[in-house]
């Protein structure tokens, strides 16, 4: 078995930050000038963990068994995986639905004081005996990797046991302050314990497509129909791959990126490894989005022509729809947030709708959000507001009020409580948002949602929203520490 893997924080990346809030302009200009700091939070309602992350990763490898060293409540998050899961894989059209395989070592008391790498082995074999995986994972936990138990060394014993690689994953839920790295650490076990050595015949019409878990199924099969226009088959891996997919990796002529930490880490391996060119951009939602996965396609493989065409068609089919939307949504205050890419590229689309960004929400402030915000300044300004934020809905809350926001795009519950309308974008949802029939079908999602808002009132009027009206009446981002701040 190789050597024990260790995965650089995300928030050790250069430029890389994770907390903050206040105006777009000013904090693009404290990140540039080199002046921008951390700012943490002297309260935190909520935040998803590494150890999770890892799991959207390792858990939809078909022929793969995710054995959760921990207790039994660190799986609590699996079942909605599955749930997803198995309507994600009949959508396109992976045959009928599975349950995801997974077990936990359900670590108690007894374990924590005395160790329990006996009862990981035992797990792996017994996991083994039920589903006969091709490949098992032990995802650690806060409690294993508080303790220290031996992963490594548990791994070494249960493969000589069990006679099937097994491979662990250091995901403890701790380690970062960015769920991100959850990602990096299981894309590192699959590079350095299942592609490390490998050399399958090259493939050139094959291209790896990375793109978040949250993907829709529709999202997912327009790329790879757009990928087509160029003679070329999308490998989209790992989400309902075998593990004899994920060792075709290196095959593949280049490697698309359709997000800002998602996959990056694993396409510049490759690169690195292979001599696989890639490119990454950011979600193909909305106009330029969109334009700029098509015509990185075209560079790619020398096709800018085909690319150049296929935009300026599909520019031409869309026109009147788009225009026809823009009436309807037009000045509509919005706010959009979910995942670094994903709420850029919404972003985006709100522009192209028509309607006024009045706040962007994203878990990380980097070089690519500070490219990507200068083109929103450009539609927008820079006055909106930039919370630097992973998964904090009470700031959301207050953002949402203070700044008479008309529509969310992203986590909707929040606002809808509230009384004002939104759109649930991250998951695996029922509707196409990629592509330019993506932006039209959200946009009319989008219209229709903002003009009956009757449940949202509903919700509101009879007081369902968990927040006071003195902290709605506080400035958002009062629990930064200020003495951190620059």
């Amino acid at each position: 078995m190789a050597k024990a893997i260790v995965t650089q924080n995300r928030e050790d990346y250069p430029n890389t930050f994770y907390g903050g809030g206040g105006c777009c302009g000013e904090s693009v200009n404290r990140f540039q000038s080199g002046c921008y700091n951390n700012v943490n939070r002297s309260f935190e309602q909520t935040k998803q963990c590494v150890q999770m992350s890892s799991v959207q990763v390792l858990t939809k490898i078909d022929d793969s068994l995710c054995v959760f060293h921990s207790p039994v409540g660190c799986t609590g998050c699996t079942s909605f995986i599955n749930a997803f899961s198995k309507l994600l894989r009949v959508q396109m059209g992976r045959g009928a639905p599975r349950n995801i395989h997974y077990i936990a070592t359900n670590m108690d008391e007894h374990d924590v004081v005395f160790g329990s790498t006996d009862k990981l082995i035992a797990a792996i074999a017994e996991g083994y005996r039920r589903y006969k995986p091709k490949v098992v994972f032990i995802l650690a936990s806060c409690a294993s990797g508080i303790i220290g138990d031996n992963i490594n060394a548990a791994a070494k014993q249960a493969e000589e046991q069990i006679g099937t690689k097994v491979i662990p994953i250091h995901c403890e839920g701790f380690r970062s302050q960015l769920n991100s790295t959850g990602i990096d650490t299981a894309f590192d076990a699959i590079t350095g314990y299942l592609l490390d050595g490998t050399h399958p015949p090259k493939e050139d019409d094959l291209v790896n497509l990375f793109f978040p878990q949250s993907t829709t199924a529709y999202d997912r099969l327009e790329m790879a129909k757009i990928m087509g226009l160029f003679g070329k088959r999308a490998n989209t891996v790992p989400d309902y791959a075998t593990v004899d997919d994920i060792l075709r990796i290196p095959a593949a002529a280049a490697s698309i990126v359709a997000c800002y930490i998602f996959g990056d880490h694993l396409a510049e391996w490759l690169k690195k490894e292979y001599g696989i060119p890639y490119e990454i951009i950011g979600l193909p939602i909305g106009l330029k989005n969109t334009d700029n996965y098509v015509r990185s396609l075209g560079k790619l493989f020398g096709q800018e022509d085909v690319a150049e065409a296929f935009i300026e068609k599909e520019h031409a089919r869309i026109e009147k729809p788009l225009a026809e939307l823009r009436k309807k949504l037009a000045g509509k205050r919005v706010l959009t947030g979910s995942g670094t890419s994903r709420s850029l590229s919404t972003a985006l689309l709100a522009g192209d709708l028509g309607m006024e960004i009045v706040a962007l929400q994203t878990p990380v402030l980097n070089n690519d959000v500070v490219r990507e915000v200068g083109v929103l300044s450009e539609q927008h300004g820079d006055e909106f507001v930039l919370d630097i934020s992973c998964v904090q809905p009470f700031e959301l809350a207050n953002i949402i009020k203070k700044y008479k926001v008309d529509f969310l795009i992203g986590f909707s519950t929040v606002s809808t409580m509230l009384g004002v309308p939104g759109i649930q974008t991250q998951g695996q949802y029922d509707f196409q948002q990629a592509g330019y029939d993506g932006i039209l079908n959200l946009g009319e999602k989008i219209a229709r949602l903002s003009a009956n808002p009757t449940l949202q009132a509903h919700l509101r009027d009879r007081g369902y929203s968990p927040y006071s009206e003195e902290w709605l009446r506080k400035d958002p981002f009062s629990y930064l520490k200020k003495e951190e701040a620059v």
